[in-house]
């Protein structure tokens, strides 16, 4: 059995659609952060996060700051894996108290 798959506490459902989000950059000034807009293929999704194919060289700590979903949630990249000419990101949602969520 996967290692991933015994970590995970919520169920996934598999879902393939257009993800889009903007890779977010604390900014010195408080409001004042910097966005990267990227688009990605969801995979799969829960009540904890989701799992998305990308083109864009994601590392884990990064915050996401996700746009067409129903969603629209913060979250951190925790694992990126190359997958042929693009990436698989495993990212957590931010809980409502963490800052960016």
């Amino acid at each position: 059995m996967n290692s991933k798959m015994n970590k995970r506490r919520t169920m996934r459902q598999q879902q393939t659609r257009k993800v889009e989000f903007s890779i977010v950059t604390p900014g010195v000034i408080p409001g004042a952060d910097a966005a990267q807009n990227e688009a990605g293929t969801l995979i799969d999704v829960s009540a904890s996060g989701i799992g998305f194919y990308t083109d864009a060289p994601l590392e884990p700590g990064n915050l996401l700051k996700f746009k067409n979903t129903a969603f629209g949630r913060t979250g951190v990249v925790m694992w990126t894996v190359r997958a042929e000419n693009r990436y698989r990101v495993g990212v957590r949602f931010a809980s409502a108290d963490q800052p960016g969520a």
